[in-house]
């Protein structure tokens, strides 16, 4: 399976469990209220978890932290070497 594939299914399980959608830049949350939920808004490398928005009372999706990406892809290639 790759990265977009996965994508695909967290995005659908994300969905079916009442997500709320990922983070926009800038006031693009705003003014687009659907884009959050949309699949090709969803990060490339979403966070594990959901994070609770407690003024909201939603869930939403974060991207991984760039040392997470940095360090996993490291890993990955010290395996295929």
């Amino acid at each position: 399976m790759n990265q977009f594939e996965l994508i695909e299914k967290l995005h659908s399980k994300d969905l079916s469990s009442g997500y709320a959608g990922v983070f926009l830049p800038g006031l693009l949350e705003n003014k687009y209220k659907n884009y959050s939920r949309e699949l090709i808004w969803q990060w490339f490398f979403p966070a594990i978890s959901l994070t609770f928005i407690p003024e909201t009372k939603k869930q939403k999706r974060y991207h991984l932290h760039e040392r997470q990406i940095g360090e996993t892809f490291k890993a990955q290639v010290f395996i295929k070497s």
